[in-house]
């Protein structure tokens, strides 16, 4: 199994939201969509969008999809920060695809990347904003058995994309 760990685009910063209704920005829109492009320019399928409930992960989630083609985006709990990485390991077997795209949040996402590859929470991985990693791992997924294939920084994936 593929498995694309994108971290949500910008996100306003603006004291009227609350933390769960904080919209992209402009610039939040722009990376995602360069990220949606990025991921239709490498010829990615993904079978499976995963995304928190959170609105900006939700709108990351729908813009990356629709330049995929795949519009449907499941929302999950275990993608909110403070969800268990052995909960959404099982989601992950439990879905039999072979691509899934994660939309969440940092720190969760780190440690979920981490817990992957290294069966340990280390944050110690840089992860901005609509950053990618792509990790393979074999089924059923588990702790520690993955293998990171690419760590792509939104500054990166423009440079590549063409418009």
């Amino acid at each position: 199994m593929f498995i694309y760990i994108l971290r949500h685009g910008d996100a306003s910063s603006e004291a009227r939201y609350k933390d769960t209704e904080r919209p992209l920005t402009d610039i939040g829109k722009l990376q995602a969509t360069h990220v949606g492009k990025f991921l239709q320019q490498q010829k990615i399928h993904i079978e499976t969008l995963l995304a928190s409930p959170m609105k900006r992960a939700q709108q990351t989630a729908s813009i990356v999809g629709q330049k995929l083609q795949t519009n449907s985006v499941t929302t999950t709990d275990f993608l909110l920060n403070g969800a268990g990485f052995i909960s959404l390991i099982e989601l992950l077997n439990q879905l039999h695809s072979r691509s899934v795209l994660l939309v969440g949040h940092i720190p969760h996402l780190v440690g979920a990347l981490s817990f992957l590859l290294s069966d340990k929470n280390n944050r110690e991985i840089e992860l901005g904003k609509c950053s990618l990693a792509i990790v393979e791992s074999l089924s059923p997924i588990e702790p520690g058995h993955a293998t990171l294939r690419q760590l792509i920084h939104i500054d990166s994936i423009s440079k590549h994309i063409r418009v």
